[in-house]
């Protein structure tokens, strides 16, 4: 019986562990290659580093331990500033930080994820497939009870066979 307690402590502490992991954000460069290499999908947040409703929501979302562990063991987290200045080369197209358009600053490459047309609105998320393709691109206040089942719903493949709506009554 004394040699279970041992066993038990350990399963525990791994099981806390595990469920309590942060999610490591890769750079889009990094992130890209994992995906490609390990086939898996993405999830990508765009943010602007001087945006106080991005850290909140940050925060918010992803300190949940449910959606850290699912979206760590279905997907590569990648975190892509808005605001960033480096050039990024991506499925053969370059993108670059404009600076000063029409008094607004950008990454082309948050742009095209997103889907922007004129700007960029913050916080957005964008689930990418395993070539990195946009899946789909989500801005507005997401609390973490939807992110989880759009989570579920992205990793299962669902989107390929129904509306969102549909899979809600399912889930």
């Amino acid at each position: 019986m004394k040699n279970w307690i041992p066993f038990f402590a350990i399963q525990v502490l791994f099981l806390t562990c595990t469920t309590n992991k942060k999610i490591e954000w890769l750079e889009w460069e990094i992130g890209e290659k994992i995906v490609i290499e390990r086939n898996k999908k993405a999830l990508v947040w765009v943010y602007d580093p001087s945006c106080s409703t991005c850290e909140e929501a940050e925060q918010r979302i992803f300190n949940t331990p449910e959606i850290n562990q699912y979206l760590n063991q279905h997907f590569i987290p990648i975190k892509l500033s808005g605001k960033r200045k480096e050039t990024i080369t991506t499925k053969g197209k370059t993108y670059i930080y404009r600076q000063g358009l029409n008094g607004y600053d950008f990454h082309d490459l948050a742009q095209a994820i997103t889907q922007s047309k004129e700007t960029i609105s913050y916080p957005q998320l964008v689930f990418l497939d395993e070539n990195m393709n946009i899946i789909a691109p989500l801005s507005g206040d997401i609390q973490p009870d939807e992110l989880n089942l759009l989570l579920h719903f992205v990793a299962e493949e669902q989107f390929k066979k129904m509306s969102i709506d549909e899979y809600k009554k399912t889930y």
